[in-house]
């Protein structure tokens, strides 16, 4: 498959998969994301790629963005950190992530 081709045809309706939200820096300013390991092979994909889900039960409905490893990021906008925070949920907590193609 080459890259951005669109494989939607042959991908699983749903990902799931469990990291630490993070920062994509340390500078201030910095988006809050979590890193997707081995979303290229999954999404066969190194271009955005738009998505809807939940992080924790969090709704979310973005674009995962190539990180440059072989993973995607998914960030997360002000209101999605609020809900998390709401749940006691910070930097460096572990989350559960579902995703589908949009």
């Amino acid at each position: 498959m080459s890259e951005g081709d669109d494989a939607s045809e042959e991908l699983p309706a749903e990902f799931a998969f469990a990291a630490p939200l993070r920062t994509d820096s340390d500078n201030e300013g910095a988006w809050t994301v979590v890193v997707w390991p081995g979303s290229y092979e999954l999404l066969g994909s190194r271009m955005p790629v738009k998505v809807a889900g939940s992080v924790d039960g969090v709704a979310v409905s973005t674009s995962v963005l190539p990180f440059g490893d072989g993973a995607h990021v998914l960030p997360l906008r002000a209101e999605v950190r609020r809900r998390l925070a709401a749940l006691g949920i910070r930097l460096g907590d572990e989350v559960t992530v579902r995703l589908r193609r949009r």
